[in-house]
C-alpha cells in the first residue's frame, strides 16, 4: 500500500511539472495575440498549444553568447584605452600648443598658434562626443558606464566657435 500511494504521488508531481511547462496561445476579443500558460474559458477553443522547446537556448548557443560578449568587452575595452591615450596627448597638445620661445615677443599668441589651439581642442571635443554617442538614452542622459570609458571634455571657449573643423 505504501508503495502505491508513494508511486502515485511521484506520478502527480511529473505530471504537473510537465503540465506547468505548456504554454497557449490565443487572440483575445480586441484583436491582441495573447501568450499564457492558462487560457481564459471563452478561448479554450481557439487556443494553440506552442512547443516553447524550440525557444530554449542550447549550451552551444550559450557558449557562443558568452564567447561574443567576451570579445565585444575587450573591443570597448581597447578602444577606451585608445582613446583616452588619444585625448591625453590632444590635451597636452592643446595646453601647449606653441612653445613659449617660438611664441612673439609681446607674449599675446599669434593667430595660427590660437588657430592651432582651438584645433586641437576641437578635436579633443568631438572625439570625446564620439565616444559618449553610443551611450546617450532618448532623454538626453547618458548611461553610466560611459564615463569609465570615455572622458568628458568641456566644448571649446566661445573665441574658438569660428575655427570648428569639418565634420568627418
Amino acid at each position: 500500500m505504501y508503495f502505491r500511494v508513494l508511486a502515485c504521488s511521484c506520478l502527480g508531481l511529473c505530471v504537473s511539472a510537465l503540465h506547468a511547462a505548456d504554454i497557449y496561445r490565443w487572440v483575445d476579443e480586441r484583436g491582441q495575440t495573447q501568450m499564457s500558460d492558462k487560457v481564459p474559458e471563452q478561448y479554450r477553443d481557439s487556443a494553440q498549444k506552442i512547443n516553447s522547446g524550440r525557444f530554449e537556448v542550447t549550451p552551444e548557443q550559450r557558449a557562443e553568447a558568452q564567447a561574443r560578449a567576451a570579445k565585444a568587452k575587450e573591443k570597448i575595452e581597447r578602444d577606451g584605452q585608445e582613446r583616452r591615450r588619444q585625448e591625453a596627448s590632444d590635451a597636452a597638445a592643446a595646453s601647449n600648443p606653441a612653445d613659449a620661445a617660438s611664441g612673439p615677443a609681446n607674449g599675446k599668441p599669434s593667430a595660427g598658434d590660437q588657430a592651432a589651439a582651438c584645433a586641437a581642442q576641437w578635436q579633443a571635443y568631438l572625439a570625446s562626443d564620439a565616444c559618449f554617442a553610443p551611450y546617450r538614452l532618448v532623454n538626453g542622459g547618458v548611461k553610466s558606464e560611459a564615463f569609465q570609458i570615455c572622458t568628458s571634455v568641456q566644448m571649446p571657449s566661445n573665441n574658438c566657435h569660428m575655427q570648428m573643423p569639418e565634420a568627418q
